[in-house]
């Protein structure tokens, strides 16, 4: 079977699709084939939901209420339409957890109000034979209490017994009322017209090159942590794993590179998205809280107009080999002033400028293979540091004393080996520290 497609205006009289001498010998209607529908389309008052191809709304037909979700393009996690009978409560659970991911914390309530009226019939042939199927439906769109459209649209679906010289006279009755086929038919968001019709803030990374600005790459970046977290919200919703591991996983590579942008953003505004961040990975969190939702309504305001505290247009490769160059030349001046019995708070703000670094690095990495090695380099660096600076364990005279003879041996084997093998670490690293800035001196100015 073929489709077509006519909108009309809503005034219109359309014609009897009725001429025996063309074949057109009856119109049959189908069993319940009129019917009158209001529907009431919910949202966040910006519309969240439907720019993201994800329409809630409460059906009443005949007296038959039930809602209904229909989600485009989020496929497999989400059917492509369902509905559940209403039972004047509130809204089904169900689809609560399946719209959460995209109304986020934002409050929902009635946007829309369709009132439809559809009739369906088919034009039939000699003895019977089906040629047509016809869907006439009148629409009236309204929102905020003001009417926002009228409109007319008639679907056709052909069978192969429908002949062009009929098909051709169908179409002249319609175009002879105002009726003008389209391929497609506009969206309820394109009806409804702006903010309804605006970008989703879901759409896919267009990426980033070498040459990018850093607004162009915190842009991109953002957009793609934004549908990553959400696409991994939805494969939990959806069953695929008993704990959001995936979501804790990317939440945590966030942070990390946020990390790694903190020169380049606002401190107020990272620091805000780390703290939500920092919270919603505690074990104890109940997961998709407010303050989740919050770390994702910050990335979509940041891939909109990036939080920085440079010029959106310099190169991002250039200011992060700026910062490398700071970086690493303050890190190897700590580095050259430690000896194996430094106060253990020297080696420690060692360990954190290269652990900054380190961040940085895999930052610049992302956006030229080149970056890679420092980074990998760096990454070696603070983990030696690390083990360099271990705090010893002292024990209070009262924890002894609740301890067992035999607990109280075991923990000051431990405590005596922590030691040790932080003194071994700070030694081995004092040893090689030539080597280590060689190295590190090397790949730096390879960048």
């Amino acid at each position: 079977m073929a489709t077509r497609r006519y909108e009309l205006p809503f005034a219109s009289d359309v014609p009897r699709l009725h001429a025996p001498d063309l074949g057109f010998v009856s119109i049959r209607e189908h069993a319940g084939g009129r019917c009158k529908t209001q529907i009431t389309l919910l949202d966040a008052p910006d519309y969240r939901m439907l720019r993201a191809g994800i329409q809630l709304a409460h059906r009443v037909a005949d007296g038959e209420g039930d809602w209904c979700l229909f989600a485009t393009g989020w496929d497999p996690f989400l059917p492509a339409e369902q509905s559940v009978p209403f039972d004047d409560s509130d809204l089904p659970e169900i689809l609560g957890a399946q719209i959460r991911p995209f109304r986020r914390s934002a409050p929902i309530g009635p946007v829309a109000a369709c009132d439809c009226e559809r009739s369906t019939y088919s034009l039939l042939g000699e003895g019977g034979t089906l040629l047509a199927t016809i869907q006439d439906e009148l629409v009236t769109l309204q929102s905020g209490g003001l009417i926002v459209t009228r409109y007319r649209e008639i679907v056709i679906e052909t069978t192969e017994d429908l002949t062009s010289r009929q098909s051709n006279w169908i179409a002249q009755q319609l175009e002879s009322v105002g009726g003008v086929e389209v391929a497609e038919f506009p969206s309820l968001p394109q009806r409804l017209g702006a903010p309804a019709s605006g970008g989703t803030d879901l759409p896919p990374s267009q990426g980033w090159s070498k040459s990018s600005t850093i607004g162009d790459f915190t842009t991109a970046l953002f957009k793609e942590r934004v549908l990553g977290l959400t696409l991994a919200e939805l494969s939990y919703r959806a069953g695929e794993s008993e704990k959001p591991v995936e979501v804790d996983a990317h939440l945590a590579k966030l942070r990390r590179e946020l990390f790694g942008l903190d020169f380049l953003l606002d401190e107020s505004w990272i620091g805000d998205v780390v703290a939500d961040i920092d919270w919603s990975l505690q074990p104890t969190t109940i997961p998709f809280g407010d303050r989740y939702y919050a770390v994702l309504d910050a990335l979509i305001l940041g891939s909109r107009s990036p939080r920085l505290q440079v010029a959106s247009e310099e190169g991002a490769w250039e200011l992060f080999v700026d910062r490398l160059n700071l970086e690493v030349n303050a890190l190897t001046a700590s580095c050259a002033e430690l000896e194996v019995e430094s106060p253990l708070a020297d080696w420690e703000h060692a360990r954190q400028q290269a652990d900054h670094a380190f961040a940085v690095a895999k930052m610049a990495a992302l956006l030229r293979k080149r970056g890679r090695k420092l980074a990998s380099r760096l990454k070696k660096l603070t983990t030696r540091l690390s083990a360099a600076a271990v705090e010893p364990i002292v024990f209070e005279h009262s924890e002894i004393d609740r301890m067992t003879p035999a607990a109280a041996f075991a923990a000051g084997v431990g405590a005596q080996k922590k030691r040790r093998d932080s003194r071994m670490a700070r030694e081995k690293f004092v040893a090689k520290w030539l080597q280590h800035r060689e190295r590190l001196t090397k790949e730096l100015a390879q960048l």
